[in-house]
């Protein structure tokens, strides 16, 4: 019987419990895993791609539900009639999820098409990400109309009243970095 150290130490690893015991035939299983994750940087970069797609689509959900939820209150106070309803926490927080997860899978794979087949210093990834641009606009558009009682055209309303007020939010906080950036000298601004 195999036990971890001896197996981990061959391959580099250190943090496994000392309680942990293989079976001889464990090695055949997990030495091409192993040597796979250290030795193909493409699958290291593509987990690591993977796992921040997630915690940024977490993470950033939370935060545009806030302001998907003050873009509906404040769309129903410029719309006369025929409002949109208000959605609560949750579901607002599952339409920016949704459409963000959407997003940045379109987005990746379109990525990964025209690298593969143009390189990735072609200038056509620029043009692919600025059609993304309206695309993911309406893709937003979509979840909206969908998940929430209201027509096409209203949620496109809807969808532009959350990015102009996600670019406030973003324009405020830059600017209070820079602020403090420059009172404390920090950065491009170091005294």
């Amino acid at each position: 019987m195999l036990t971890p150290w001896v197996l981990f130490e061959h391959f580099g690893y250190q943090n496994v419990p000392r309680g942990m015991r293989f079976r001889s035939c464990d090695v055949e299983l997990i030495e091409p895993v192993v040597l796979f994750a250290q030795e193909n940087r493409l699958a290291s970069a593509l987990g690591r791609a993977i796992g921040g797609t997630i915690c940024s689509a977490l993470i950033g959900s939370l935060i545009t539900a806030v302001i998907f939820r003050a873009a509906c209150s404040l769309f129903n106070r410029l719309a006369s009639a025929d409002a949109v309803p208000e959605p609560d926490f949750g579901k607002a927080y599952g339409i920016m999820f949704a459409s963000t997860i959407v997003n940045n899978l379109m987005g990746f794979t379109v990525g990964l098409l025209v690298g593969m087949t143009f390189g990735p210093d072609s200038p056509l990834i620029t043009v692919a990400t600025a059609i993304s641009i309206p695309v993911a606009f309406l893709v937003l558009s979509g979840f909206i109309s969908a998940m929430l009682p209201t027509s096409f055209p209203k949620s496109m309303g809807l969808a532009g009243l959350t990015t102009v007020i996600g670019l406030l939010v973003l324009a405020v906080v830059v600017g209070v970095l820079v602020a403090v950036m420059f009172a404390t000298g920090v950065g491009a601004f170091g005294r």
